[in-house]
């Protein structure tokens, strides 16, 4: 969800909201259903929930026991 950078340096910018929207489509992401993230320790996990937020997906919530357990 965020842009890439060619040079491998770090960039903090979100993609276009359509760009988003395309790729949640094509992952069959459906915003009327409820969304759990999760990974190793919550921290990616909270950040796509908080960007599936900003989308208008208003049901993600994070799993913060993830594969911790």
């Amino acid at each position: 969800m965020l842009e890439n950078s060619n040079d491998g340096e770090a960039v903090r910018t979100f993609k276009s909201a359509e760009d988003i929207e395309a790729f949640l489509s094509r992952a069959g992401v459906d915003s009327s259903k409820n969304i759990a993230t999760h990974c190793q320790a919550a921290v990616r996990a909270t950040f796509t929930a908080f960007a599936l937020e900003l989308m208008g997906f208003n049901s993600a919530k994070v799993y913060d026991g993830s594969m911790a357990e």
